[in-house]
């Protein structure tokens, strides 16, 4: 809200505030849509909530027409409930020349599938891709192809984590956060999957309260030996090292 204050100051702020495009070229919660319209033609950042049923958040019918019409967009976070981000993401077929794009599902449990035929198979611009969600998230292998950048706290299993990075090839960066899927029944498969090859590959960072994920995973990746490994590992007790 720091462009609204900045509104108020005086008339020639105001006036001056305006009149400068990149400060209304990022819609976030609580300013309007219809603010797009002061930062043509520069590219522009939405995050947005949807729902169907509370006053917080913008319907999923005028958020999806909204985003159809928005060719400027190049930033898009949706945060909302499976069926609202899925029936927003349903209606977007044109092709976009989105860059990023940010999916925060407040509901867990079931999958949620992105349509195939989401941006008419075609967003050649398209790098960035995060799921911020429990639920697995499934996303189709043409919208991977050109991912260099994936982030994902979901509850993913492990073979399903490996088959979407075989689908990205580009990939550089890899952020995986707050796994709570159980991959024991993968460890003991004989034989076991193949490893996956990322030769772009340049950091795997790994968020978790053990450090078993982060291992079992890097084994299964073939990388440069210049890959950087993070692991943000935090353990309230431990009660054996052997472990």
């Amino acid at each position: 809200m720091f462009n609204i204050a900045i509104t108020h100051v005086c008339r020639y702020w105001r006036s001056a505030a305006l009149g400068l495009r990149e400060l209304w070229s990022s819609i976030t919660p609580g300013l309007f849509i219809s603010w797009l319209e002061r930062s043509a033609p520069l590219p522009v950042r939405i995050d947005i909530r949807v729902s169907a049923s509370s006053t917080d958040g913008l319907h999923p019918l005028p958020a999806s027409e909204l985003l159809f019409a928005a060719s400027r967009i190049h930033t898009l976070r949706l945060v909302g409930l499976r069926v609202d981000i899925i029936r927003v993401l349903e209606r977007l077929r044109s092709p976009s020349p989105l860059e990023s794009l940010d999916l925060c599902v407040v509901d867990s449990g079931q999958i949620v599938d992105l349509p195939e035929a989401l941006f008419g198979g075609k967003a050649p611009l398209f790098r960035r891709l995060t799921f911020a969600s429990d639920a697995c998230v499934s996303a189709p292998r043409w919208l991977l192809a050109g991912i260099t950048h994936f982030t994902t706290s979901a509850d993913i299993a492990l073979l399903d984590l490996l088959d979407a990075q075989r689908a990205m090839p580009q990939l550089e960066v890899l952020h995986v956060a707050h796994c709570r899927a159980v991959w024991d029944e993968e460890d003991s498969e004989m034989p076991p999957p193949p490893r996956v090859a990322l030769p772009r590959l340049s950091l795997l960072s790994f968020r978790d309260a053990t450090p078993r994920r982060f291992v079992i995973l890097s084994a299964r990746i073939d990388a440069p030996p210049t890959v950087r490994r993070h692991l943000f590992w935090r353990a309230w007790a431990i009660s054996s090292w052997d472990r």
